[in-house]
């Protein structure tokens, strides 16, 4: 058997290495013909993406064409890993898609393939884009449902720097199918990586929203440990992380994504509760439980830039962010929470630095720093996110950790804590900032 992987991005490119893994011939495409020749080339990408080298030099090659016909030829299933991107009102677009689709059928119509072709979608879609969308788009196109194609959709639960990690340990692999000629040859392909079957037993419409609704759910998760932060904030016998560790023995609760920290944020949680959200309107059915995971996640980040603000009663006016980006081992900037806090604090007149190890870009009004001597520009740090990094680092002044990830005299939750430990007695500033 012969696959076909189309879109190479942060996503597609480490599911095709982790795909090579079965030993079977990849072809790859993706339009961005620089970045094809870059990954044929040999160039660095996703340096960051951890355990992605070892897939690289496993002896089986990803086969680059920058061709797509090409790509598609002699192949029995093709993954589809494109954008879909938000909408304004927080459904996706499937116009990516629907760019493939033009070409898989024509490849369909003019080549003598073994058919019904598997048609395996890997981006995230709206609940009802196979039945209202994709199936009449090749129905139109003059072919016919699962005797010339037939879809599979098969959406992974990952995380950016962790893509390779979250492929190779998944609790359960998310497949939705209606023709079950096109899930056996997709199981083939599975079986030659994972020892045992993972693979779900769901129509189209079932895993369409699934994928969503998972989300959706740790989202939820994320918000009431936060919630459980602001009301216990002001009480300062109380340490929050120990009540949500017993709270997380419960069996029916679980103690995974139950940890006090920032906003959810990131390229998937926030835009699939939007999209949840939109196709509950559309369903005339109020989606309550998706606001208030919204609303919660507003107010954790109401709490941050209220509780920042209070380090002006210790004559600090400047801040050092420990990363610009949603979370470590990873270039992206999307949906950050990060840059709507430097925002408002920067129009709260302070001076706002950062330093990012996996983020090259240049953030407009923020100035980027040399992390080696990050004394001299402030005597607060905030870190965004969890990142081993942080263990060994050196800096004398206030440490607004969040996350609870690292400890130390100098190491605050909250400006609570200051007034807790008596820490505006523990460190003598420098300077005036």
């Amino acid at each position: 058997m012969k696959l076909c992987v189309i879109g190479l991005g942060k996503l597609g490119y480490p599911m095709a290495e982790f795909l090579s893994s079965s030993g079977l011939s990849i072809n790859c495409y993706d339009k961005n013909e620089k970045h094809l020749l870059d990954l044929k080339n040999g160039k660095q990408y996703l340096k960051f993406e951890r355990g992605l080298e070892g897939y690289k030099k496993n002896n089986n090659d990803l086969n680059y064409t920058f061709n797509i016909n090409d790509a598609l030829k002699g192949t029995e299933i093709c993954f589809i890993t494109v954008p879909t991107p938000s909408l304004r009102k927080g459904n996706f677009d499937n116009s990516y898609i629907i760019e493939v689709l033009n070409n898989v059928s024509e490849n369909l119509k003019n080549n003598s393939i073994d058919k019904p072709y598997v048609i395996n979608i890997n981006s995230t879609v709206m609940p009802g884009s196979f039945k209202n969308e994709l199936i009449p788009y090749m129905e139109k196109r003059g072919l016919k449902k699962d005797i010339d194609f037939s879809f599979i959709y098969n959406p992974y639960f990952v995380a950016l720097g962790d893509v390779i990690k979250g492929l190779e340990n998944p609790d359960f692999i998310l497949v939705g199918y209606d023709n079950q000629k096109a899930k056996n040859k997709l199981s083939q392909v599975y079986n030659k990586i994972y020892k045992r079957n993972l693979i779900t037993d769901l129509n189209l419409e079932e895993a369409e929203y699934v994928k969503l609704l998972i989300n959706s759910y740790l989202t939820l998760k994320i918000s009431f440990a936060n919630m459980v932060k602001m009301i216990c904030n002001s009480n300062e016998n109380i340490k929050v992380s120990n009540i949500l560790k017993v709270i997380g023995f419960d069996s029916r609760i679980g103690e995974k994504y139950l940890k006090t920290g920032g906003p959810f944020s990131g390229p998937c949680l926030p835009r699939d509760v939007e999209a949840l959200k939109f196709d509950s309107k559309r369903k005339n059915i109020n989606y309550h439980v998706a606001d208030a995971s919204s609303k919660t996640n507003e107010q954790i980040l109401t709490f941050l830039k209220n509780d920042l603000i209070k380090f002006k009663d210790l004559n600090i006016k400047t801040i050092i962010f420990a990363g610009i980006g949603y979370k470590a081992n990873t270039p992206s900037l999307e949906e950050t929470y990060v840059l709507e806090l430097s925002d408002y604090l920067i129009k709260n007149n302070f001076k706002v630095y950062f330093y990012d190890d996996y983020i090259s870009d240049k953030i407009p009004n923020l100035e980027r720093i040399d992390s080696k001597n990050l004394d001299k520009y402030s005597s607060l740090i905030f870190l965004p996110y969890v990142d081993q990094k942080f263990n060994s680092l050196n800096f004398k002044g206030y440490i607004y950790d969040i996350w609870e990830q690292i400890e130390g005299s100098n190491v605050v939750r909250s400006f609570l804590d200051i007034k807790k430990q008596n820490l505006s007695n523990i460190i003598s500033l420098r300077k005036k900032n």
